[in-house]
Formats: structure tokens, sequence, C-alpha cells
């Protein structure tokens, strides 16, 4: 989503009608955009990490009825708890996302002229 308003804001900037005031605007919403991209991006990341981590504990845990004695407990243990890291580390990410979300909705409403006056 923020990728697609991105591309579309960048396209507007280079349009040669944009005004000088909507141009401001625009090069003040895309930094923040791509920050958001970058945040998601790794959120992203780290959630798939943590799948892997939990999957990998799963079949560590599995294994020990089939392969004899089972990996060490710690072992296991800590790659359950780097998953569950990784997991609260992504939903920080994403909540840093969503709080540059609304100050890139505040540019915009910004630029609106106050219905009120």
């Amino acid at each position: 989503m923020a990728r697609n308003r991105w591309q579309e804001r960048a396209a507007e900037a280079r349009h040669a009608e944009t005004t000088v005031e909507r141009r401001q605007q625009i090069a003040n919403e895309l930094p923040l955009f791509g920050r958001r991209i970058r945040l998601g991006q790794w959120s992203l990341d780290m959630i798939y990490v943590a799948i892997v981590c939990f999957v990998l504990t799963s079949l560590l845990l599995a294994s020990g009825l089939w392969l004899g004695p089972p990996v060490l407990p710690i072992v296991i243990t800590l790659i359950f708890v780097v998953g569950v890291a990784l997991l609260i580390v992504a939903l920080g990410l994403e909540f840093v996302e969503m709080g540059i979300s609304l100050r890139t909705i505040a540019v915009e409403m910004d630029a609106m002229p106050d219905p009120r006056a």
C-alpha cells in the first residue's frame, strides 16, 4: 500500500502541472513512505524467521521420538525464545509503521483547506 502511494506521489511530483506547494507536500511525504516500506519489510522478514524458529523447534522436539536422545532442552528453548522475541519486535515495528502512517495522513490533512472557513 505505502509503495503504491510512494510511486503515485513520485510521479505526481515529476508532472509539470504540479504546483510548488504540492511538490513541497510530496517532498515531506516521500521520506515517510520510504520509512514505512522499510519497517514493513523488516517486520515481515522477522515474522518469516520466527516461523522458521517455531517449525525448527517442533522438528527438534519430534525428532527425539525417532532419532534417539533429544537435542539439549536449552537449545530448543533458546530457538523458541528467539522466535517469540522476533514476533514481539515485528509487532513493535508495525506499531511504529502505524504511527508514521498517521503522520503521513497529517501531512495530507494540513494541505487541505479548512472546511469551517
